[in-house]
């Protein structure tokens, strides 16, 4: 299991409604560009908060995961329709990686939380068993 501990939980809840906003968009010909933009951004942000080296383990999971899009052609009414296809194709694929993307970031949000958890649970157990007993003690 890779060291998240220097993950900025903030951050990955930004990054997490980010992707909830930018999966809303309908996957058409017309939002091909702005959600290939999205995915290439957020791919982007992620790889950034990625970079310190204890981090290096998830950084390349995410980059195995997660490949660079191509930029799709722009749209114009004039494309011939195998074009408009390949855009509504990509508009698609770039609308599932942006998803997917949302779950990635999404278990790291659930192992960070998991792991404040137990540390605190820990913590409040240890101080517990060194608290003096009161009371009688059995003779």
């Amino acid at each position: 299991m890779a060291d998240i501990s220097g993950l900025d939980l903030g951050k990955l809840l930004r990054v997490d409604e980010m992707v909830t906003q930018a999966a809303q968009v309908e996957a058409v010909r017309d939002s091909a560009g702005a959600l290939v933009h999205a995915y290439t951004g957020l791919r982007a942000e992620i790889l950034t908060l990625l970079e310190d080296k204890p981090l290096r383990e998830l950084r390349e999971e995410f980059e195995r995961l997660f490949q660079p899009l191509d930029e799709p052609a722009r749209f114009s009414p004039a494309l011939p329709l195998e074009s408009q296809v390949r855009l509504a194709s990509a508009a698609e694929e770039a609308l599932m990686r942006i998803r997917l993307v949302g779950g990635w970031v999404k278990g790291l949000i659930r192992e960070l939380t998991l792991a404040e958890t137990m540390r605190l649970e820990a913590e409040a157990k240890a101080r517990l068993a060194a608290k003096p007993q009161t009371g009688f003690a059995p003779s």
